[in-house]
């Protein structure tokens, strides 16, 4: 039997987790370590992922992270 569709080995929110992860992880090398990012553990608001400069609590990025197969 031949199979014509590719079967992901992770479920799709297993990869919108690992997404989160990996953009959170670039955001605070890309900043070399002046971002504190935190993952909400809700998405009521669609909000993913919170920012903001280390040792300020206001005037931070606010971002929602998707990703594709």
């Amino acid at each position: 039997m031949r199979h014509t569709r590719r079967v992901s080995p992770i479920t799709t929110t297993q990869q919108g987790f690992i997404a989160e992860r990996d953009f959170l992880k670039l955001l605070m090398l890309g900043s070399g370590g002046e971002l504190d990012v935190m993952a909400l553990a809700t998405d009521d608001e669609r909000r993913d992922l919170e920012t903001h400069l280390r040792g300020q609590s206001t005037g931070g990025f606010i971002f929602q992270v998707k990703s594709a197969t």
